[in-house]
């Protein structure tokens, strides 16, 4: 039987606070409806990737999707406000970026995509104008701007976990949504995201349907060759066997669906988690070292440190690393579209932008 989103614990008792907290975000909405908050347009089309919940439900990989789809075509920027960087105000990634001056996962897109201007900037409105006069983009494209409004997009592409789904959420601190269910209304396509492979697309569509008429999409994460830390050799996961052990490192929102895939290579996995975003210290390696050297004691297989890539960005301001590192891999995280749903996912957005480029 095909699946559709299962409702999951919310804490009912604060939800009188996520009423005002619903009422304060409702306000500041209205204002940009009615003009007294001023959305700012430009000649060139930009894209903005985001979404209303607090946690991770794709954003980057989703950009990643883009960035592959259009560089070919059009001369594109990745404009992002650089979360947990070190740096202030407009900042464009060049070959001595890191993730300490953009954060992690700018540096992350700037390092698959070289030739792709990634840049960023507290105030889009500021970075904008500045990627346009430094560079005359032919499109940009916004990271996680879906509440920040004070650019209008062309084209609004709002993000919702299968696994978290909007429809049965509610405003923090009751659940995980940063306003009403109504801001989907502002969205030109609804995307949602880490799909099963036999998701209920129109059962799932119409449990939106109360809060969108957007065009509505699926995609779910694949996962390509292990990428080694220290050199260039890849690996498959499927190399992985059920004598060897890993040691899974990660600084994101919610690494179920990571640990569900490497749970169907070995089932000796230990999961080291820090929050999302996590600026790695010295204790912090400390503590790696030492899963790792006691998972080399008491095991006959190979041990593999697995980390993703926005960790491996964080982990690579270090110096110098212990011994783990030898065995540290990186795990590639790639956005894909179900079925028809890729084409069509093309073609929308190519079809949006014919008519502004």
């Amino acid at each position: 039987m095909p699946s559709l989103p299962h409702k999951y614990g919310r804490n009912v008792f604060l939800y009188p606070i996520g009423l005002m907290y619903g009422f304060i975000t409702g306000i500041r909405n209205v204002m940009f409806n009615i003009g007294l908050k001023k959305e700012h347009q430009f000649n060139i089309p930009i894209i903005n990737v985001g979404n209303i919940a607090v946690g991770g439900t794709g954003k980057t990989p989703h950009t990643e999707y883009l960035v592959r789809m259009l560089q070919d075509t059009y001369r594109i920027a990745v404009l992002s406000r650089g979360y947990k960087r070190k740096t202030k105000g407009y900042v464009v990634a060049d070959e001595n970026s890191s993730a300490q001056a953009i954060g992690d996962e700018p540096y992350q897109i700037h390092k698959k995509f070289p030739k792709v201007i990634v840049a960023v900037c507290e105030k889009r409105v500021d970075g904008v104008n500045r990627l346009v006069q430094d560079f005359n983009p032919q499109i940009i494209l916004l990271d996680d701007a879906f509440q920040h409004r004070y650019v209008k997009p062309s084209i609004n592409i709002m993000l919702t976990d299968f696994n978290r789904f909007i429809a049965f959420d509610l405003i923090m601190p009751a659940g995980r949504l940063r306003e009403s269910k109504k801001g989907m209304r502002r969205a030109d396509i609804v995307i949602v995201t880490k799909c099963p492979g036999d998701v209920d697309m129109d059962g799932t569509a119409s449990l939106l349907r109360k809060y969108t008429k957007a065009d509505i999409c699926f995609s779910t994460f694949t996962y390509g060759l292990l990428e080694h830390f220290r050199s260039n050799d890849r690996m498959p996961l499927d190399d992985i066997s059920k004598n060897d052990s890993v040691i899974l490192v990660t600084g994101i929102a919610n690494p179920t669906g990571l640990i569900d895939r490497l749970s169907l290579q070995t089932g000796n996995i230990e999961t080291i988690q820090f929050a999302d975003h996590h600026s790695f210290d010295a204790k912090d390696i400390n503590a790696i070292e030492d899963r790792y050297c006691t998972a080399k004691s008491r095991n006959c297989g190979n041990v593999y440190v697995i980390t993703t890539q926005k960790d491996s960005a964080r982990l690579e301001e270090f110096e110098s690393l212990p011994t783990f590192s030898n065995s540290l891999w990186i795990i590639p995280v790639e956005a894909s579209f179900i079925g028809n749903n890729s084409n069509g996912f093309k073609d929308n957005i190519l079809d949006r932008l014919s008519v502004q480029i």
